[in-house]
């Protein structure tokens, strides 16, 4: 069964098969994402100008790809991830856009911008129950931008509640060398 979604037919042989590849790729646990990974996906996302949505699970195996339009990524069905009682999904969705594919947020204070994180993907993030979203900008030469992250906070007795969390907290980096993350230890921290 592929783990590439979207719609596919309308690429050419040589984008599909680059495509089917990423879906087959490894990312060490520990790493949102791994450089290699990115710029194999930067460099598609800037040839065809559409968003590219990896979800990898906490072994680091990309479980799908969803190839999107210029502005929205749709998920596949993720019901055979099961969800335990007041836990996540176990699963995070890193999403490359391109520039144009987005709002800019500003920092006035540290002169910078960050992608501004859709309606959908916040919703994608709640309902999903989703370890995190991540909103990569892929600028026109392929190049990795700016980013930002989203997780839900779990409520003070550090159990999700039933409506599944108690807030959402962000995360804005200029780049992934910016970015100080090690996934396996957020991610403990936060069911912990």
């Amino acid at each position: 069964m592929s783990k590439v979604f979207g719609d596919i037919k309308s690429l050419r042989a040589s984008d599909r098969i680059a495509l089917e590849k990423l879906a087959d790729r490894k990312i060490s646990p520990d790493e949102l994402f791994d450089s290699a990974c990115a710029k194999s996906v930067s460099v598609i996302v800037a040839k065809l100008g559409l968003q590219i949505a990896l979800l990898i699970n906490r072994d680091g195996q990309i479980e799908h790809v969803a190839l999107g339009t210029k502005k929205r990524v749709y998920l596949p069905d993720l019901g055979r991830f099961r969800l335990g009682q007041a836990r996540l999904r176990k699963l995070r969705l890193v999403v490359f856009a391109p520039t144009d594919g987005f709002e800019l947020e500003s920092n006035i204070e540290e002169n910078t911008h960050y992608p501004r994180l859709p309606r959908d993907l916040i919703t994608d993030l709640e309902k999903l129950r989703l370890d995190l979203v991540c909103l990569v900008e892929v600028q026109k030469n392929s190049s990795i931008g700016s980013l930002s992250i989203a997780h839900l906070e779990a409520n003070p007795g550090n159990v999700f509640s039933e409506k599944g969390y108690s807030g959402i907290d962000f995360i804005h980096a200029k780049s992934r060398q910016e970015l100080r993350f090690d996934f396996l230890q957020f991610i403990s921290e936060l069911e912990e």
